[in-house]
């Protein structure tokens, strides 16, 4: 029928097109131009850009699997069986990824530049500056075959990443590295996340090497991969429970600044200022320090219109509670708003009179009671229910009802007890 033949005729020219593309890779490999790649071949091409990947015993596994004649290379056929299981599996791709388009995808997903444009540079095998299906089979076999190469090509990302920003940002970079992967904002990385990263990556992925990730980074085994257990599995440095509680104020005070910066971007301060606007009393309930003023001030001014004083108040760009002048964050808060709670010592009930150790005696990860410079766990909560607001209402293209949302931000904030 002309249905079966014009599907048979389209089969038979992807095959052709596909067998053109593995004929230019395997060239480049056949440097003898034997007509047969040979171990010492792939050893001087894959184990020289990828040896911690393509080891002596991996190179001779692959040659021993495809090798059907015994004769300890590969000819055109059985290299061309190999690169066809990456191939059956990976999206038609219509048309070349150009070296920006390749690089600034792998951005998305949180590989460095530096790694995105070395996986270019390893898939361009002709070097005409683009990556066709043939060379994108190509890469993700010899450099994203399994979740062993995933897990090395993004702790090798983190530390590029943290090796080109100051102490001051590294926290940051790690967080938005996170939510990279946390799609919908919830502040964990589900399976169906995982998958979308991993098939991304590679499109052979399956469920298998979902899970089998998943378990790596999963340490309390919940099903999910929340910030901590990220961290620890990226940087390959798993956090105690001791180290974590300090390093949870800081990485907190990171994400919060990301979203802060990321609603002003996006012309959602206002929703953003009013719900830290709540969060402050409702912060100052849960520790018993009185709200004397619970006013809300501009960046610009360095003391309360209402009070004409400045002493315990909250930062909307760090998120964090200060005594006295200065943010105890050193953030520059004239381009965000902050909540005065008093504009005076409240002696004994001032939580600037606290010691250190008051706030040692705390549950370990319980924000709240950590340090009086950090608005509670509750911080977490309204920063990812804001991310979830914004990419929710972008995918809707809806920029109104701001109301409607600083009603919705202030139910999510609710202080939880236990």
């Amino acid at each position: 029928t002309p249905g079966s033949s014009a599907s048979a005729s389209g089969a038979a020219s992807n095959r052709e097109a596909a067998e053109e593309g593995a004929r230019k890779i395997f060239s480049s490999l056949d440097r003898d131009n034997s007509g047969a790649v040979s171990f010492a071949e792939l050893e001087a091409t894959l184990g020289a850009i990828l040896p911690s990947t393509w080891t002596e015993a991996k190179i001779r596994r692959l040659i021993s699997e495809y090798d059907t004649n015994g004769d300890g290379e590969l000819n055109f056929e059985e290299f061309f069986e190999w690169l066809t299981q990456a191939l059956d599996s990976a999206p038609a791709v219509k048309r070349a990824v150009s070296r920006r388009s390749f690089i600034q995808h792998k951005l998305k997903t949180g590989i460095s530049y530096k790694a995105a444009s070395d996986l270019f540079d390893l898939g361009d095998v002709d070097a005409s500056a683009s990556i066709d299906s043939a060379e994108d089979a190509f890469l993700s076999l010899v450099a994203m075959s399994d979740t062993k190469d995933v897990t090395e090509l993004y702790r090798r990302s983190a530390a590029e990443n943290l090796s080109r920003h100051p102490d001051s940002h590294r926290r940051e970079t790690l967080v938005r590295m996170f939510m990279s992967w946390d799609r919908d904002g919830t502040g964990q990385i589900s399976c169906d996340e995982l998958g979308v990263i991993l098939r991304d990556i590679n499109p052979r992925f399956g469920d298998e090497e979902v899970g089998a990730l998943l378990k790596n980074m999963d340490a309390d085994r919940n099903g999910y991969v929340d910030f901590r257990e990220f961290i620890g599995w990226v940087t390959d440095a798993p956090t105690s429970v001791g180290m974590w509680v300090t390093e949870e104020l800081g990485y907190a005070v990171a994400f919060h600044r990301i979203i802060a910066e990321e609603c002003r971007n996006t012309f959602r301060q206002e929703m953003f200022e009013a719900s830290l606007h709540q969060t402050a009393k409702a912060w100052t309930e849960l520790v018993g320090m009185r709200m004397e003023c619970h006013t809300l001030n501009p960046g610009t001014n360095l003391v309360c219109k209402k009070c004409k004083k400045r002493h315990a108040w909250a930062c909307h760009f760090c998120g964090c509670i200060s005594f006295g002048d200065s943010c105890v964050n050193d953030c520059d808060t004239s381009s965000y708003a902050w909540t005065c709670i008093s504009g005076f010592c409240q002696k004994k009930k001032c939580l600037c009179k606290k010691t250190t150790k008051h706030w040692n005696q705390a549950e370990s990860g319980d924000l709240g009671k950590l340090s009086p410079v950090i608005f509670l766990r509750t911080l977490r909560d309204l920063s990812h229910f804001v991310e979830r607001e914004l990419r929710s209402n972008q995918a809707r293209g809806d920029d109104n009802d701001v109301e409607a949302a600083i009603q919705q931000s202030k139910a999510a904030i609710r202080p939880s007890t236990r």
